[in-house]
């Protein structure tokens, strides 16, 4: 959150256009204060409320300093969508690189960042959220997130007297560690126990547009919109589809297949989803975050795993192999097969297949599905409707 407008892809640019929008004020809290102790005022201000433009929302001799990117773009995104009739409010209330206890009650940021606001309390709307990778690392530390982060929604709720004030938050970018390619993974999920809470909890992904192994993706227009879409229909009523398509149930059926031999039976599994429009699904073709310039980011010179391709996992210790989608039902639903292209490993588990000249039903068969669960997801599947990813998943049958 706290990636600023001077660093933002055509960040000059984009920061002019703010000019358009008087009815917008911005603030930006100073960093440098922590306590042990709830303070009852801010410390440290780095920029008082000023009219949004862009000498208020660029400073390019301060990379690191005000306005954040993402509260920028939710706020004009959410102020479009209202006709640029409703005056606006942004706080930039950040300090990158912290864990999600710090801004906790008895937190040292949230003493010293966030209880000030506690004392009247300061009437708001709502809460925007993009953090995670500091608490990225195991399955261990993201079930302890998933604790953490829907504790701290309603910690927040009750202090500014808002029981259920929209809450919307961004599942983490794509992000490495080497040590764990799944950690991301494990994150993202564990954020997306929020929408457990009550009232209107909101989220956007931006793991498709991201950098590789850099954490900050220079572009945050693709997730502020998405957030702000759902603060739109959360908060404004409006009938704007925000929720990206989600893995909801698979079902194992078996593919006839023509060879020398005679014929095989190849496993497959159906994937049914939620949130799918009327409009159903499309496959890009050459995901997003396989478009870097190879120079910055080789997924061949990543940990393996790193790069999260569609996989299957197959049975008698064959192992995870790539696995090819297909539309199906208008695309409401998608088949996964192993693919006979894209792995050798997966060329030679076919021919050893094909070489039996037929296969029943006990001899092969898939036990799990995964879909960009990696530090960075090749996410392919996205809603016609909306243009939002599919999630990604890592599930047994």
């Amino acid at each position: 959150m706290e990636f600023p407008m001077a660093i933002q892809t055509d960040g000059e640019k984009e920061a002019e256009v703010g000019n358009a929008y008087p009815h917008i004020r911005v603030f930006s809290v100073g960093k440098g204060t922590t306590s042990k102790i709830p303070l009852p005022d801010l410390q440290s201000v780095e920029q008082p409320w000023s009219v949004a433009g862009k000498d208020t929302l660029y400073q390019p001799t301060k990379e690191w300093s005000y306005f954040s990117a993402v509260c920028w773009f939710f706020g004009k995104h959410v102020s479009d969508g209202l006709d640029n009739k409703v005056p606006i409010g942004l706080i930039s209330n950040n300090w990158g690189g912290t864990k999600v206890e710090l801004w906790q009650p008895k937190g040292e940021l949230f003493n010293a960042m966030i209880h000030p606001y506690f004392v009247g309390p300061m009437s708001l709307t709502g809460f925007a959220w993009y953090q995670g990778e500091a608490n990225a690392g195991s399955q261990a530390s993201a079930d302890e997130y998933a604790q953490h982060f829907p504790t701290m929604i309603e910690e927040w709720r009750i202090g500014f007297r808002s029981p259920e004030a929209y809450f919307g938050f961004i599942l983490l970018s794509t992000w490495c560690l080497n040590k764990n390619p799944v950690s991301a993974a494990e994150l993202r999920q564990a954020q997306l126990k929020a929408l457990d809470l009550p009232g209107k909890i909101g989220y956007a992904s931006n793991a498709d547009h991201g950098a590789g192994c850099n954490v900050h993706p220079p572009d945050k227009r693709y997730c502020a919109a998405r957030l702000g879409n759902s603060a739109l229909a959360l908060q404004y009523g409006q009938p704007v589809a925000w929720r990206s398509p989600t893995y909801s149930r698979a079902s194992l059926n078996w593919e006839t297949v023509q060879h020398e031999g005679g014929t095989s039976s190849i496993p497959q599994v159906t994937i049914e989803f939620n949130d799918v429009s009327d409009q159903g699904l499309y496959l890009l073709e050459n995901p997003y975050n396989n478009r870097l310039d190879p120079s910055n980011f080789n997924c061949a010179a990543q940990l393996e795993g790193t790069c999260a391709w569609p996989m299957v996992l197959l049975n008698d210790d064959r192992g995870w192999v790539n696995a090819t989608l297909k539309l199906e039902n208008n695309g409401q639903t998608v088949t996964m097969e192993p693919s006979s292209s894209s792995s050798s490993n997966t060329r030679s588990v076919l021919r050893s297949w094909q070489r039996q000249g037929s296969l029943d039903q006990d001899d092969a068969t898939i036990l799990a599905t995964s879909y960009g669960w990696g530090s960075v997801p090749m996410l392919s599947l996205y809603d016609r409707a909306t243009d939002l990813p599919v999630l990604g998943w890592h599930e047994k049958l």
